[in-house]
């Protein structure tokens, strides 16, 4: 077998060996890509049935897109794509197509991102609750001292819930849908790693086997000639 930096030289049995460990990590990582989307489909039915509850509370009138302020606000938490994808154009590639090396994961903001560039929905009708709290925040003491010329980083002001668009104060089933659906973005990230994992896996697996059966026929006809 012909010795090359992505074809290193290794025995048939070795081969066979590598094979067998392969198998049982694509069988792993398909198992675990079945229960991501287990998950993801239970959060999906908890969130909507939550969410149907909410409307019997509230009202179908409250809860729906015509209620919700579709300004836009900077998210909390990015998906994050490491990697890169393999587009060498050699005859094993060609076949199985471009291999992924790409990895998902759902992460907080990182802190050099400030929401100084989010725009200010202040003045935007969303809910009294929201009013009310841009007026207190504007509002500042005169006891208070004078800190502007001090190099302190100023501490940015939290940002409201989203419920509060819908109701002053958001019943336990819309929380409860809330709370499902966040999970359900989770998930959603952690089933699209899977996935890519078990493609990464399949390639693998069909690779080595060319290996092997080429392994073979060296053998083969190594036999035949001696």
């Amino acid at each position: 077998m012909p010795s090359s930096p992505d074809n290193p030289p290794a025995t048939l049995a070795e081969l066979k060996d590598a094979l067998d460990d392969l198998l049982e990590d694509y069988l792993d990582t398909l198992s675990a890509y079945q229960q991501a989307r287990d998950l993801l489909a239970g959060h999906l039915k908890s969130g909507y049935f939550d969410l149907a509850r909410a409307k019997v509370a509230l009202g179908p009138g409250r809860v729906g897109q015509s209620s919700y302020d579709l300004g836009e606000k900077e998210s909390l938490r990015v998906v994050t794509i490491d990697g890169e994808e393999d587009v060498r154009q050699d005859e094993e590639v060609k076949e199985n197509g471009r291999i992924s090396g790409l990895r998902y994961s759902l992460d907080l903001r990182p802190a050099s991102s400030d929401l100084a560039g989010v725009p200010d929905t202040s003045s935007t009708p969303s809910s009294t609750v929201r009013r009310r709290g841009n007026a207190t925040d504007n509002q500042t003491p005169s006891s208070a001292p004078d800190t502007t010329s001090s190099s302190a980083p100023t501490p940015s002001r939290p940002l409201a819930s989203p419920l509060t668009q819908f109701s002053a104060f958001p019943p336990p089933a819309l929380r409860s849908s809330a709370d499902a659906f966040s999970k359900a973005v989770e998930a959603a990230v952690r089933c699209v790693e899977c996935e890519a994992r078990v493609r990464d896996r399949a390639r693998e697996v069909k690779r080595l086997r060319k290996r092997i059966e080429r392994a073979e026929k060296e053998a083969a006809s190594g036999e035949v000639v001696g």
